[in-house]
């Protein structure tokens, strides 16, 4: 983390020397360093309530890294690519997720679990997801043909590829996260053991809702096919995509739970065996991918043979 600290240090001072002197000019291996500092960044800040160093919104004013030869042409547009979907989910994540709707201080109880996340209202929610869903699509039109990446779980001839189809699944779940949240939420609401004992959209979702959480389900299942390989090996995604992976199985598990969206779970075991199995390898005394291994082993699923 030092180093990654040291790296965003290096590329702020670039940028500092863009706003001094008018129409200053990088040397492209400058303009990497600042790129991989800000993917370093934005992962970590999505994941963590981490101090920022004011990397992020400089992404708007430095130029993008250029080919240096044929070559290079394929990993520059792959960069690129990544570069953009990394914009759109810090998009994404303060659209949905920023303030007004992330402004809780603590959680002491079950009794302050909708304060994780407020509510903008079903038609609101509408038109942000519907937006940034097309976004998300426009990203993915918008990679040349030869390196765009086939949606699903097909196997890919190289990492950067699998990269831009995880990065993908990513922000689909995360865009259409807000669903599954409120249905499971809401069902707790409603229930006659709640205080609450309400009744709402969400308790029994209408289909539109019903289909935005089985998008949610369906990103985070891919997710986890196609990450669940990079965290086999050491990479600089390890870590993000191991965060990934117990995020992607904790909502899982938690629509599991939900009456309402557990026909749109399947047989969970091998996957999360897999994921379990991989977060071992790392997962050194006092490391915080001992602490994800030990959150997905005490996750049950339940059993779609005996429903």
């Amino acid at each position: 983390m030092n180093y990654t600290r040291k790296r965003a240090v290096l590329a702020c001072d670039f940028c500092s020397r863009a706003q001094q002197v008018p129409h200053v000019e990088f040397e492209d291996a400058e303009v990497r360093v600042f790129w991989q500092c800000f993917m370093l960044e934005c992962d970590r800040i999505a994941e963590l309530d981490v101090p920022r160093s004011g990397i992020e919104p400089l992404g708007d004013k430095m130029p993008l890294p250029h080919s240096t030869g044929p070559s290079d042409d394929d990993i520059i547009i792959c960069s690129i690519a990544e570069n953009a979907i990394r914009r759109l989910m810090n998009r994404i994540h303060c659209s949905l997720y920023g303030p007004p709707s992330h402004n809780y201080t603590s959680i002491s109880g079950p009794e302050d679990l909708p304060k994780i996340w407020q509510d903008p209202g079903l038609q609101r929610l509408q038109v942000l997801t519907s937006e940034l869903g097309r976004q998300l699509e426009e990203w993915y039109n918008s990679i040349p043909e030869a390196l765009r990446p086939p949606k699903g779980t097909t196997a890919l001839p190289n990492d950067r590829l699998r990269v831009l189809r995880i990065r993908y699944y990513a922000a689909s779940h995360i865009i259409h996260r807000p669903y599954v949240l409120q249905t499971v939420l809401r069902q707790r609401d409603s229930s006659p053991i709640s205080p609450m004992g309400s009744s709402d959209l969400y308790s029994e979702p209408l289909p539109i809702i019903a289909a935005m959480c089985k998008i949610c389900i369906d990103s985070c299942i891919s997710y986890l096919y196609n990450a669940v390989e990079m965290i086999d090996r050491r990479s600089p995604y390890l870590w993000s995509l191991s965060q990934g992976c117990m995020t992607c199985l904790l909502l899982l598990w938690m629509a599991d739970s939900c009456a309402a969206l557990r026909p749109f779970i399947p047989d969970m075991h091998a996957i999360q065996s897999r994921v379990l199995a991989r977060l071992r390898k790392w997962a050194t005394k006092g490391s915080s991918f001992e602490a994800e291994a030990r959150i997905v082993e005490c996750l049950q699923f339940s059993d779609p043979m005996r429903a």
